[in-house]
């Protein structure tokens, strides 16, 4: 096993130690050098604490090098927690890059890792007096000569959870 190869499983085994859900997952293939991708979404969320709504959010995927993928997301946020004041705004800002560093063989697989970091925007800060940055580490394994699911990916993701 080449010394490469050694560094991305102690990579990978130190995530599995700190891993909690929700576990990320990501293939480790960028988007190809010069191209893009974007999207429009919308998530909702609500518990007992109260609602949450991001939407309509922007993401674009760009691959600005060989093996190298940038990657940001903009979401209008509301925020509505049970019993105290709503706010709306720019939601939490996600900046990342994914490289793959191993590509796929007849014999091995390919690898790759997603790092991102999530900035909490002014309605987070309006809302919650806990918002706090996040960073997260994905790392992707993928085959497509192996039958099942397509990626196989431990990840760590640093982002606080509210007690």
């Amino acid at each position: 096993m080449r010394r490469r190869d050694k560094v991305f499983f102690a990579i990978c085994s130190l995530t599995l130690l700190h891993a909690g859900p929700p576990f990320f997952t990501d293939d480790p293939e960028p988007v190809d050098f010069q191209h893009f991708e974007a999207y429009l979404f919308s998530t909702a969320d609500a518990t007992h604490f109260g609602q949450g709504y991001f939407g309509p959010a922007f993401e674009m995927n760009w691959g600005a090098l060989p093996d190298t993928q940038l990657h940001i997301v903009i979401p209008a946020a509301t925020f509505a927690p049970t019993g105290g004041p709503s706010a709306f705004g720019i939601g939490d800002i996600e900046l990342g890059v994914k490289y793959r560093f191993i590509h796929e063989t007849k014999r091995r697989p390919e690898f790759g890792i997603f790092l991102s970091s999530r900035r909490p925007a002014e309605a987070s800060r309006r809302a919650s007096a806990t918002a706090a940055p996040g960073i997260a580490c994905r790392c992707g394994c993928r085959s497509r000569r192996v039958p099942g699911p397509p990626t196989v990916a431990p990840a760590s993701n640093s982002t606080p959870r509210p007690a």
